[in-house]
């Protein structure tokens, strides 16, 4: 080369040296490229989530079965064959414990919020100390840690027949007013005898256990003709307090027991009794 140009020699190396330094940076980085990493097998007698969800029903898996075998079993509430041990308190209501022993075998463990337990209960509650058991779908009792036992709720009560509860009497004050439109709705004057049925009438179901106390009353009416209300009701012309009332009691309840504006004044009357025993009155 000695008769070649000193300038192209001298490029033609650093061509070279550029081609070797890229060459050496490829097979590092190749050298250094991070390895692919394989999952781990799932550890033997470990199932999936769609494993699990297709080969065990929700819920049966955790329930022992010597606990379902006792599942159909009704237990007294002052003896449900449980003692609570101690409880867990977690951080939250899910990881709350329970220790208990089943009494007839002796087996003691541990239980959270809505397991099921040993003759057909259920744990339903958890505090410091005491638990709440549904014993038989009956009972609602709680279990102290230190051996005593609670009944706190008998739903089999709700099943049965109770007498109607008495309420107290209305304000006196609120009767005498009512009792007093009805006076002033056998008025002589029409206008001021129409302006006390609408005022009874607004006043709503509460006035019907007052009204319903003069339905057989024979005191005479003017015989004005009324209406019940006075723009959009039935209109009729009462001779007795008792037939007033009815067109009254018809309006507030939507209920009938025949029609005062016909018939004999013996089939008011029937129709006035028949008020009373709606009410329990006769």
């Amino acid at each position: 080369m000695s008769g070649a140009d000193p300038k192209v020699a001298w490029g033609l190396l650093v061509i070279a040296g550029s081609t070797a330094l890229a060459v050496l940076v490829i097979l590092a980085w190749r050298d250094h490229s991070p390895t692919r990493i394989e999952p781990a097998p799932i550890p033997p007698g470990v199932l999936e989530p769609s494993e699990i969800d297709r080969a065990v029903p929700t819920g049966v898996a955790t329930v022992p079965a010597e606990i379902l075998d006792t599942a159909e079993r009704r237990a007294a509430p002052y003896a449900p064959g449980l003692r609570l041990l101690s409880t867990e308190r977690g951080a939250a209501w899910e990881q709350h414990r329970a220790n208990i022993r089943d009494e007839a075998t002796g087996d003691v463990r541990s239980y959270s919020i809505g397991d099921l337990l040993p003759h057909g209960s259920l744990l339903v509650g958890l505090s410091t100390g005491s638990a709440e058991v549904m014993v038989a779908d009956r009972n609602l009792v709680r279990l102290y840690s230190d051996g005593r036992l609670l009944t706190v709720e008998d739903f089999r009560t709700a099943d049965e027949a109770k007498p109607l509860l008495v309420i107290a009497d209305r304000d006196q004050a609120y009767r005498a007013g009512a009792l007093d439109a009805l006076t002033l709705a056998r008025s002589d004057d029409p206008d001021e005898a129409q302006r006390a049925i609408d005022q009874l009438i607004d006043a709503g179901e509460p006035v019907i256990e007052v009204l319903i106390t003069r339905v057989d009353s024979l005191l005479p009416t003017p015989g004005h003709s009324l209406c019940f209300p006075s723009e959009t009701g039935r209109c009729y012309a009462a001779t007795i307090e008792g037939d007033l009332v009815v067109g009254l009691l018809e309006r507030l309840t939507g209920q009938s027991f025949g029609d005062v504006t016909a018939g004999t004044p013996q089939s008011h009357r029937e129709i006035h009794r028949a008020w009373l025993r709606w009410w329990g009155l006769e």
